[in-house]
């Protein structure tokens, strides 16, 4: 079951928020959208947890108070320019300088002699030069596709919530405000890849052919993250309720096997306390200079750490719009 843990680990860090799920559990309304007040605001301003693959219909379809939001707000904040790095992703393949195999060890000899023979001709299918990138690397891609391969369906092709909040701070001449620049998050990535790159090529190799032979296990996940987010049951993203839930889902998974896991505490630490806490930094200084819509992915809101927990600490009122 170490395969399919850290498939869920890393679907759950590409999908919902860049980052795991939270430390500490907050009781906290089923709410996406919710209002900031107090503390010496002249306004309110507003925090969405969204999710990356979700198209922007989704807002005003089945968020209440959305269109006021967006009619009143008078800039945004997002957590990095999305505009900005799909034009960077465009100009530059997906990991081009990144994760070659040592020159030493082939793909062979980190299988048997059956398994080998699946996995080559899976790969080679795609890319005859697969055998130059980790197994670590394919891991990536193929999730990475689903998700592309999923976001496509939707009617509005490519745009998803956080890249409207964008374009439309851009259309209506509104200020926009980047919580991170893209330098920064690239970092913390990198530091957060560390364990799953630094596993031993035959733990890769395990799991990319985990997800080779089980195929419908990343549609699975997707499809039971997607209902939880639009039923928006905010509550349901923390550590010990996601652990449980996928615990009951899948078979022989345990919640333990997340608790105990080096990669899942590595991700909370950096890719989520740590952007959460620098982005508080920004937030209430922001928020000062008029009425804000703040779009982060949605597990960043909870947990002790969360900016909905944050932000109260710091005496504001924060509270699900009805």
């Amino acid at each position: 079951m170490k395969d399919l843990t850290l498939l869920i680990i890393a679907f759950l860090s590409s999908i919902l928020c860049r980052a795991q799920v939270a430390e500490e559990s907050v009781k906290l309304e089923d709410a996406l959208l919710w209002e900031i007040s107090g503390n010496g605001l002249q306004k309110s301003s507003y925090l969405l947890g969204t999710m990356h693959t979700v198209e922007f219909s989704f807002m005003f379809d089945s968020i209440s108070g959305m269109q006021k939001v967006f009619s009143t707000v008078e800039q945004v904040a997002t957590e990095i320019d999305m505009i900005a790095l799909d034009s960077i992703r465009r100009k530059t393949p997906y990991g081009a300088n990144d994760y070659f195999m040592p020159s030493d060890t082939t793909y062979s000899m980190l299988y048997s002699a059956e398994d080998f023979a699946f996995v080559d001709s899976v790969l080679s299918a795609g890319n005859a030069r697969y055998a130059e990138r980790v197994p670590a690397f394919w891991q990536e891609i193929y999730i990475s596709y689903e998700l592309s391969l999923r976001s496509s369906k939707h009617k509005q092709k490519k745009v998803v919530m956080d890249y409207f909040v964008l374009q439309f701070a851009r259309k209506n001449s509104k200020k926009a405000f980047f919580l991170e620049t893209l330098q920064e998050i690239s970092n913390k990535n990198k530091r957060a890849h560390k364990s799953k790159y630094s596993r031993d090529l035959k733990g890769q190799a395990s799991s990319l052919l985990f997800i080779l032979k089980n195929p419908d296990v990343l549609s699975n996940i997707y499809n039971e993250l997607d209902s939880l987010y639009r039923a928006q049951k905010l509550s349901m993203f923390s550590i010990d309720k996601l652990t449980k839930y996928f615990a009951d889902l899948f078979e022989g998974l345990t919640e333990d096997d997340f608790r105990n896991n080096d990669l899942l505490k590595a991700n909370n630490s950096i890719l989520l306390k740590e952007r959460n806490d620098a982005w508080m930094s920004k937030i209430p200084k922001i928020m000062q200079q008029g009425s804000t819509l703040i779009a982060v992915g949605a597990m960043h809101l909870t947990g002790n750490t969360g900016l909905i927990n944050q932000l109260r600490k710091m005496g504001y009122t924060v509270k699900p719009v009805e």
